[in-house]
């Protein structure tokens, strides 16, 4: 599931892995690596908008976020489906 990633992409895998997503989703191969990547965006963003004032956000930075989540969403759905 990993190849064909770029290196930057490598690197945030890599972080992912060793969290309780990684650990219980990406390693297992229930997620996608690129899926598991979207949680650590949203993560990221958040994190960015209560902490740091030179923020902005625009219709584009939303649509792009709404999409993610739509995506890992859909992801985790079929897990449950899976697991039902």
């Amino acid at each position: 599931p990993i190849a064909g990633l770029r290196p930057a992409t490598l690197l945030v895998v890599g972080l992912i892995n060793k969290t309780a997503v990684g650990l219980h989703f990406v390693t297992t191969g229930k997620i996608e690596p690129n899926v598991a990547v979207l949680l650590k965006r949203a993560y990221d963003s958040r994190q960015t908008s209560d902490y740091e004032s030179d923020m902005t956000e625009d219709k584009t930075m939303a649509k792009s976020a709404m999409e993610n989540a739509q995506t890992f969403i859909a992801a985790v759905r079929i897990i449950l489906s899976k697991e039902s």
